[in-house]
């Protein structure tokens, strides 16, 4: 009996010690310490590529004629370009078709300006038949740069007499002229014709009536006494033919040309910077300059200005020519023009 109840009393002591040993151990555990400090930064990875420049939001184009025909040499003007992008142009038609002007391009200079002569729009005789009316000219930068204006095609009047193409009429307006231009083809032998004019600001006008001649032609020169704007002219044959097209008015004072514009280089040797002046231009003239035969027999545009207040100009210019004697011309876009000699050679 005594060894059964020290048996028993060994047994909970045991236990007793096992439970106090457990809480002990809950009681001891610490709180976790302090996390320990961070390692190093790595290395700086290498730089990306720079992007690209914003593209210019006042970029600005303009032609120096208002109308043309598809197959008429043009003077085309831009400014707020990024320098040392390659400009194209393009053609929006009112079906909205885009159509490359020639196949050349012009480089923007430092100033982001250009000025670039093309001799036609395109060579095309299908376009020069079929395009007319107001389109879009559209100056579009290698770099994204882009600036449109606005400008009216003229049919090439060897158009008129296709009679394929039914009736049609065609509007040519001066701008230092009050008189309008036009000229009909595709209507009925001596059909009696009406012409109206309109706009958004004034109601319908008759214009003329005319008598269309035995191969369905008319031609005449008119006065319309009209304010500036769009206007829409509408032909209207009194056996049933129609034909529309528009036309713009824009009124500005007649200049008189100029009666000997000059222009000078200073000699400089490969890759020097030449000082070219010019006088005896038109006032407020826009002026673009150019080296005759520059390289392999091509023409290069080096400088575009706008004469001051005394029709006088001056462009510092880059030469980078082989030695030699060159020619260079002066053309404002108000028809002054002027040439003179340019000596590339070393000191």
């Amino acid at each position: 009996m005594k060894i059964y109840l020290l048996f028993s009393l060994t047994f909970l002591l045991s236990v007793l010690m096992l439970a106090c040993s457990a809480d002990d151990q809950q009681i001891i555990q610490g709180i976790p310490g302090n996390p320990g400090p961070s390692g190093a930064p790595g290395l700086q990875g290498p730089q990306g590529p720079s992007g690209k420049d914003a593209v210019s939001p006042q970029s600005t184009f303009m032609v120096n004629k208002l109308s043309a025909k598809i197959n008429e040499p043009l003077v085309l003007f831009g400014s707020g370009f990024i320098p040392g992008e390659a400009v194209s142009f393009s053609l929006k038609l009112q079906n909205s078709d885009l159509i490359p002007v020639g196949t050349s391009q012009v480089r923007v200079l430092d100033s982001g300006a250009f000025v670039h002569n093309i001799q036609l729009i395109s060579d095309d005789t299908l376009l020069m038949s079929t395009v007319n009316g107001m389109v879009s000219m559209i100056a579009t930068g290698s770099l994204g740069t882009k600036a449109s204006f606005p400008l009216q095609i003229l049919n090439n009047t060897k158009s008129l007499f296709n009679s394929n193409l039914g009736s049609s009429i065609f509007v040519e307006s001066n701008i230092f002229e009050s008189t309008i231009h036009v000229l009909g083809s595709g209507f009925k032998s001596k059909e009696s014709v009406v012409l109206y004019v309109d706009n958004d600001d004034i109601d319908e006008i008759k214009l003329i009536e005319v008598i269309v001649n035995s191969s369905g032609l008319f031609e005449f020169q008119i006065d319309p006494k009209l304010s500036e704007g769009h206007y829409l002219i509408r032909a209207v044959g009194l056996e049933g033919t129609l034909a529309t097209s528009s036309f713009l008015v824009e009124k500005f004072e007649q200049m008189d040309t100029p009666k000997g514009a000059t222009i000078v280089a200073t000699s400089v040797p490969p890759g020097e910077i030449s000082d070219i002046y010019g006088s005896g231009f038109l006032i407020g003239e826009i002026v673009s300059v150019v080296i005759l035969e520059a390289e392999d027999g091509a023409d290069r545009i080096v400088a575009g200005n706008e004469t001051n207040s005394s029709g006088a100009f001056l462009s510092s210019v880059k030469i980078d020519l082989k030695e030699g004697l060159y020619t260079i011309k002066a053309e404002g876009n108000l028809g002054s023009f002027a040439t003179a000699p340019l000596l590339v050679a070393s000191k």
